[in-house]
């Protein structure tokens, strides 16, 4: 069977080439872990808080996700919602970037570049999933 790629190897490919563009279509369309914090349940955010860290790769705070729940290693909390790319921009706070974490590094996706996503991709309605 053929698996599809990874957006990791997406991104390490548009890096040798400098066009993102399949990232960010390969992004909107990709299931992926992110770490929270339990919030009251009658909350606006659905009852999480993300987890946020300052990043030098967003240059600036970050919301952590990863393709793959043992990427998403997170002293702050053991807890982790799934989602896909799409509904994640349409979540994030304004001024927030992503930080993609993978077992080799980290891909940063800095605040100004998650408004041009949320601007350019059309939201579905696909529900967040608590991780397993």
């Amino acid at each position: 069977m053929n698996q599809p790629e990874s957006f990791e190897k997406i991104v390490k490919a548009c890096r040798a080439t400098s066009d993102f563009l399949p990232a960010w279509k390969k992004f909107a369309n990709t299931f992926f872990f992110v770490a929270v914090l339990p919030q009251l349940p009658d909350a606006d955010s659905g009852g999480f808080d993300f987890v946020v860290h300052d990043s030098e790769k967003t240059r600036g705070p970050a919301a952590v996700i990863a393709e793959n729940l043992d990427d998403l290693k997170n002293p702050a909390t053991d807890r982790a919602i799934r989602i896909n790319g799409t509904r994640l921009i349409a979540m994030l706070p304004v001024n927030l970037g992503i930080l993609v974490a993978w077992s080799d590094g980290a891909f940063g996706i800095p605040a100004n570049l998650v408004a041009w996503l949320r601007a350019n991709i059309q939201t579905a309605p696909t529900p967040a999933t608590p991780a397993p």
